[in-house]
């Protein structure tokens, strides 16, 4: 039997995690089964367990592949000063409920599925690695005060976000947002 390089093991996992993906927009975490990602990718279901050891495997790196996904598409233009990005990520991100169900639909089943619980951990991880630095340099440039934690920084945008994720009445979403964004961005300034 011929060995498989490291290259086409790569492809493989790039096309299971892309497919993956497709389901989890297409039709939430139910629609994120073997089957669909083996029909999506063109491989058996089974294929999938060659390249991720579980289910909590392959939902971990679901979780960063949505990361990435959403905090690229949120950042804006890297012309812009430091402080106006973290403004329009912070604004894009909580006014992003219904656009991308990935998050809210891995919170929705982490609260019953514990393997999925440790997806979300990492995804927590990778949005605090990908806006932290953003914080950072508008504190480098004089735009937030510098005594602040860049990281509790963006955990409470993140738990903030998780919390309007989860909330059904909000009297004006538009409003609570441009509150919060101001409290971070402008209530930072030194």
């Amino acid at each position: 039997m011929p060995k498989v390089s490291a290259e086409h093991r790569q492809q493989v996992r790039g096309a299971i995690l892309d497919a993956a993906f497709a389901c989890l927009l297409e039709e939430g975490v139910a629609g994120v089964t073997a089957r669909a990602i083996g029909r999506r990718a063109e491989i058996s279901p089974g294929t999938i367990y060659l390249y991720f050891d579980d289910k909590a495997d392959l939902f971990a790196a679901l979780a960063e592949r949505v990361a990435v996904f959403e905090i690229d598409l949120l950042v804006g233009d890297e012309d812009q000063p430091a402080i106006d990005r973290l403004q329009t990520l912070l604004a894009r991100l909580l006014a992003y409920r219904d656009e991308v169900p990935g998050v809210a639909t891995l919170r929705e089943l982490a609260s019953r599925d514990p393997a999925v619980q440790g997806a979300l951990d990492r995804f927590d991880r990778a949005v605090v690695e990908a806006i932290t630095p953003l914080v950072r340099q508008a504190m480098a440039d004089g735009s937030l005060r510098s005594d602040l934690d860049p990281e509790a920084v963006v955990e409470t945008v993140n738990i903030f976000f998780e919390a309007l994720s989860g909330r059904r009445f909000v009297t004006s979403r538009e409003r609570t947002v441009r509150a919060f964004v101001e409290l971070i961005t402008e209530g930072s300034r030194p």
